[in-house]
């Protein structure tokens, strides 16, 4: 039910919207991360695109305050219009780049298929500055590809590759994926015990969920 009446928010949307928002459903096991969260508390999102993420965690919490950050302009206004339309007063979204904004306090922090496209110095400064944000014992999610197995992670670099260089529904030059061991290790360093978890069983992408959780 959260699921249908979330995507039921985009049907005055353009048609180029609505695919992109109904493939991103039916591909990204956004499900299977909803458990992660605290049920009450500011979550902040990097790269909420249209919103799709924000606004289906304030269907099944409600309790959350949720700060979107998208530097597109035009997903901006995509999921502003819905957020007022709907009158969804907890969910706000912000034009702008993580890498040039102070990011404010959160209970939680996500990252859903971003960080792939930001260079790995800039990936290193944004989840820095989120887990000085983040409270004791908040939790980061990070939603990335493995490069196993090996078919997926093929499958998946040409699709982002179309996505990036031919349809331009995404922004980006290159792709900067990183590891899983090197993910784990980045994390901890950063303050965080962190663990990956597969999340890719029904899926044709390589998914892997990375949970951080700041250390006292």
């Amino acid at each position: 039910m959260p699921a249908s009446r979330v995507l039921k928010y985009y049907g005055d949307a353009p048609w180029r919207v609505r695919l992109h928002v109904y493939g991103r459903w039916r591909f990204c096991p956004f499900r299977s991360l909803i458990a992660y969260l605290p049920d009450e508390g500011r979550l902040v999102d990097i790269g909420s695109g249209y919103g799709l993420w924000p606004f289906y965690v304030h269907t099944l919490k409600p309790g959350m305050e949720i700060w979107g950050l998208e530097p597109d302009p035009r997903k901006i206004q995509v999921a502003t219009v819905i957020a007022r339309k709907m009158a969804i007063e907890s969910v706000s979204f912000n034009q702008a780049k993580a890498q040039g904004i102070d990011l404010p306090p959160c209970r939680a922090a996500t990252i859903i298929d971003v960080l792939y496209l930001i260079p790995w110095e800039d990936q290193v400064e944004i989840l820095a500055k989120l887990v000085r944000g983040l409270e004791p014992g908040g939790t980061l999610l990070i939603k990335e590809m493995s490069e196993q197995p090996s078919w997926k992670y093929a499958w998946n670099w040409f699709e982002e590759w179309m996505a990036v260089r031919v349809i331009k529904i995404t922004q980006g030059n290159r792709f900067y994926f990183r590891k899983e061991e090197d993910w784990l290790s980045l994390l901890s360093s950063l303050g965080l015990d962190a663990k990956a978890i597969r999340v890719d069983r029904g899926y044709m992408y390589p998914h892997v969920l990375f949970v951080g959780q700041k250390r006292p």
